[in-house]
């Protein structure tokens, strides 16, 4: 059965060979990479350059007129065609492009099984060489027509809310940091609880089979829902995907422990 939100490299090839597909290479601070390797016509995304500009958070994730005019300058087109994101380096950043573009309504994206890394190792054609990261001129308006979907996110007051339940054993939801131990042992969401992304990933960074992953998420959070949290919300839309990809109800804190810290009482 494929995956709600992982799509293969041979399915990706496909997709190439018959152009009909947008590709994303999403990263942070990543543009020498992109220009030293890159899958053929991917374009390249720095996750912070896409935030509120509301928002005093140094992450805070884009309300829909931001994102729209984000999306209308980055020329990522809302019309059925696949979208495909993925990451240098394996799926980590690939996460929060990917939800980004899922929250506010595109139908038809997927992050890349094993990322850049697994392309590679495949043999398959890459591109380099440096180019102009110019903003999109080309505008149909039909194209960059968004929906924020409902449900996805949780806010500050429902996650303090369930904290506090969790700490009084009164709900069976639970809060999920998916940051390595070392980082999550700094500081996290009170009653969080640590399981490091990469217990879903196999050794060429593919995840794992939807019943692995169920298996994992069951032993430590249970079987009630989840609500995904990191440090400023990029690994916690990783989270959301892998709990995804289970079948798993999952919501992601966006403003994380960043908006925790300047927020709780």
């Amino acid at each position: 059965m494929e995956s709600p939100v992982f799509i293969s490299t041979s399915s990706l090839q496909a997709l190439i060979d018959s152009h009909s597909v947008q590709i994303v290479d999403s990263g942070m601070g990543a543009k020498d990479g992109h220009f030293a390797k890159r899958i053929p016509g991917a374009k390249y995304f720095n996750i912070p350059d896409y935030k509120c500009t509301q928002s005093s958070l140094s992450m805070g994730f884009p309300c829909l007129p931001d994102f729209t005019e984000y999306m209308k300058r980055f020329g990522l087109r809302n019309n059925g065609t696949a979208v495909v994101v993925y990451d240098q380096s394996g799926v980590a950043m690939a996460g929060r492009a990917w939800f980004m573009f899922r929250h506010y309504g595109y139908q038809n994206v997927k992050i890349l099984d094993g990322g850049l890394v697994k392309w590679v190792a495949e043999g398959r054609a890459t591109e380099s060489g440096q180019y102009q990261i110019s903003v999109n001129t080309n505008i149909n308006q039909a194209d960059y027509q968004f929906v924020e979907r409902e449900g996805e996110r949780a806010l500050f007051p429902e996650v303090l809310q369930i904290s506090q339940k969790i700490n009084r054993n009164e709900t069976d939801i639970r809060i999920w940091d998916p940051r390595p131990a070392e980082v999550f042992n700094n500081g996290t969401v009170d009653n969080a609880v640590n399981i490091s992304f990469s217990s879903f990933f196999n050794g060429d960074r593919t995840v794992k089979s939807p019943d692995d992953v169920r298996k994992i998420l069951a032993e430590r959070l249970g079987h009630g829902e989840i609500i995904t949290s990191c440090a400023k919300g990029v690994i916690a839309c990783l989270g959301y995907a892998i709990a995804t990809h289970a079948g798993r109800n999952v919501k992601v804190f966006t403003g994380s422990l960043e908006e925790w810290n300047s927020l709780k009482p």
